[in-house]
């Protein structure tokens, strides 16, 4: 079967001109913040997520003299955390980090602790990232060729783990993709299930070159391809999978914030700002250039128009790949 798969920046890309300017509402956000912020991170510490929202607070708390924390709330496919954001008070200051994995949720499960979409006003999305395929130096398998046989020939024996219900979809139209199977082990976090490929005790991963690049150039983790179109710029040897055994792959994962539902709009475009200011910085563009991030920036307006269409094309994507609501 030859799966095309849905790039989440191809949808993206058309409703979230790179930094679009947000207009807050001067008179009613000029007095914000007036204390902390708050930023909850659905996933375990040092994951791509968890970088860049301590990249972006650093320079917002600079910016608006108020402390800015990051938290981390890591559980329940990253439900915990933004069940906890879902559930404050609406203020803008308590927001919550958010990936693909927010819009997957909606396709994976049939019942949530928040509604995706309505529990929360969209901030901004922040960058997107490619995903890794890696796998054991031990494992024998030398590439991303040697791994789509076995997974065709030895269907069901392979194992993979994903910290992100997102990176669960990812992973499955890699194996719809190329006509093969492998199971399923879901994972809090990123950490975990690296050190269970180079501990020999599952077979493979994917994840983001935020994630893996320190691994794969220690020689701990063999990259075999990248997901995206185009290679990474942090790991340009790897092929891609689109130019090597699958054709028209193209998944990228991003990273967003969001607000309590019925925050007021002119706060969240006071964040909007604040995050595509930051996003303009050079360090910043550096940093996240050196971990495999690129910036996207964009106003409320348009995040919430991009995770709608989202939500449909990973229906269509859970469909091709054979993954039903759980």
């Amino acid at each position: 079967m030859k799966l095309f798969a849905v790039s989440v920046l191809s949808t993206i890309a058309l409703a979230v001109p790179q930094f679009a300017q947000a207009q807050p509402g001067p008179a009613e956000a000029a007095a914000f913040p007036s204390r902390p912020i708050r930023i909850v991170v659905p996933y375990t510490p040092g994951g791509v997520t968890d970088v860049l929202m301590r990249l972006i607070g650093a320079k917002m708390s600079e910016n608006f003299r108020q402390p800015v924390v990051v938290e981390n709330r890591p559980g329940g496919n990253a439900t915990i955390g933004t069940a906890v954001v879902a559930e404050a008070p609406a203020g803008g200051y308590t927001l919550v980090a958010v990936s693909a994995a927010h819009t997957v949720n909606q396709v994976l499960f049939k019942k949530l602790p928040y509604e995706t979409m309505n529990s929360f006003a969209p901030i901004s999305m922040v960058g997107s990232t490619p995903l890794v395929i890696a796998v054991s130096p031990a494992s024998g398998i030398k590439d991303i060729y040697e791994l789509t046989t076995a997974v065709r020939q030895r269907p069901g024996e392979l194992t993979y783990g994903a910290g992100t219900t997102a990176i669960h979809l990812m992973t499955q139209m890699y194996l719809a993709g190329v006509g093969g199977r492998a199971l399923y082990v879901p994972y809090k976090g990123s950490t975990a299930p690296q050190m269970d490929v180079m501990a020999g005790t599952l077979s493979m991963l994917l994840d983001t070159p935020t994630a893996l690049v320190a691994n794969i150039r220690a020689g701990k983790l063999r990259g075999l391809a990248v997901t995206a179109l185009q290679r990474s710029s942090v790991l340009p040897d790897l092929p891609t999978v689109h130019e090597t055994v699958l054709r028209g792959l193209d998944v990228k994962s991003w990273q967003g914030l969001l607000a309590p539902r019925g925050t007021s709009p002119a706060v969240v475009a006071k964040l909007a700002a604040e995050v595509m200011r930051i996003l303009k910085l050079p360090d910043v563009m550096q940093r996240m250039s050196a971990l495999g991030i690129e910036p996207v920036g964009s106003s409320p307006e348009e995040f919430d128009a991009a995770m709608r269409a989202e939500i449909l094309h990973w229906q269509k994507a859970a469909k091709e790949a054979g993954v039903e609501p759980e």
